[in-house]
C-alpha cells in the first residue's frame, strides 16, 4: 500500500514461483524479495529471475526479519533492509530505480 500511495504500481506475488512468472510477463524496475518465501526460496527465485534476459540487471532489495541474515554479497542483491525497515529508506531505494 505504501508504494501504491506513492504512485508506484507494485506487483505482488505470494511466493517465489509466482514472482518468477510475474517477472517473465512484466519485467520490473526493482525486485523486492523476502528471505523466507514459500514454494521457491529466495536463492532459486532470484536465480530464475536473473536468467530472464530482461531482468538480468534489475536491482534487487532483500528484506528480512531474520537475525542471521546473509551478507548482501551472498544474497547477490544491491540492498538489504532488516524488518522492521525505515519507510524512508525503502522509498529512497525505490526512487533510485524508478
Amino acid at each position: 500500500m505504501l508504494l501504491t500511495d506513492e504512485g508506484y504500481v507494485p506487483l505482488v506475488a505470494p511466493n517465489g514461483a509466482v514472482a518468477v512468472d510475474l517477472v517473465r510477463r512484466t519485467p520490473p524496475r526493482l525486485i523486492s524479495l523476502d528471505l523466507m518465501m514459500p514454494v521457491m526460496d529466495r536463492r532459486a527465485s532470484l536465480r530464475a529471475c536473473r536468467a530472464e534476459a530482461l531482468c538480468r540487471d534489475v536491482p534487487v532489495v532483500v528484506m528480512s526479519a531474520a537475525k542471521n541474515a546473509p551478507a548482501v554479497e551472498e544474497l547477490r542483491a544491491e540492498w538489504f533492509l532488516a524488518n522492521p525497515f525505515d519507510v524512508e529508506v525503502l522509498l529512497s531505494v525505490v526512487e533510485q530505480c524508478a
